[in-house]
């Protein structure tokens, strides 16, 4: 959790190479591998007693109702082409009537798309996911698109419009790409 709020959380998560899809509505889950690195970045170890008590006095804390991600597709090993026709299929049926949300969810991977075809990008894993409030498409991809994928700048005003993290890794660049519905 953070001190001052989501946008310093979100922050804090990339600098450890977590993804914007592990956002858990008011939390990230540390796993245990980067416990060290969080702890050496200033974080704090506390109890989940503590840390619901700490999001409730800072206004943050989600009702314990709050969904997480439904999976829609999981797929590995997909040509751009292939990865294109499964996130427009699943985002329709998650969206009948393709609303705005869907629409500007597949218009920004549209242009992601075109984007790594020119570069000969492949993807190595591809998630479609849902919950009531959102909608998303994460994927992992070649690390020498690093210098052609780029996040946009955390501080979005319109809730509609696609938001896209990128997260360097090595091996792979993970992608995630959330619109609000």
């Amino acid at each position: 959790m953070s001190d001052s709020g989501y946008d310093e959380l979100h922050l804090f998560a990339s600098r450890l190479g977590m993804r914007r899809i592990g956002f858990q509505g008011d939390h990230y889950d540390l796993p245990a591998r980067l416990l060290p690195s969080a702890l050496a970045e200033g974080a704090a170890q506390i109890d989940s007693r503590v840390l619901v008590r700490r999001l409730r006095d800072a206004g943050l804390r989600k009702s314990p109702g709050y969904e997480g991600w439904t999976p829609l597709v999981r797929r590995d090993g997909l040509e751009i082409e292939q990865a294109a026709t499964e996130v427009d299929q699943a985002v329709n049926q998650a969206s009948p009537g393709s609303g705005r949300a869907a629409a500007e969810l597949l218009r920004v991977c549209d242009s992601l798309w075109t984007t790594m075809e020119e570069q000969g990008a492949s993807i190595h894993q591809l998630y479609v996911l849902s919950r009531p409030t959102q909608l998303a498409v994460a994927f992992d991809t070649d690390d020498s698109m690093a210098p052609h994928l780029h996040g946009d700048d955390p501080d979005q005003t319109d809730p509609a419009k696609a938001q896209v993290w990128v997260t360097g890794g090595n091996p792979l660049l993970a992608v995630d790409v959330l619109v609000e519905r």
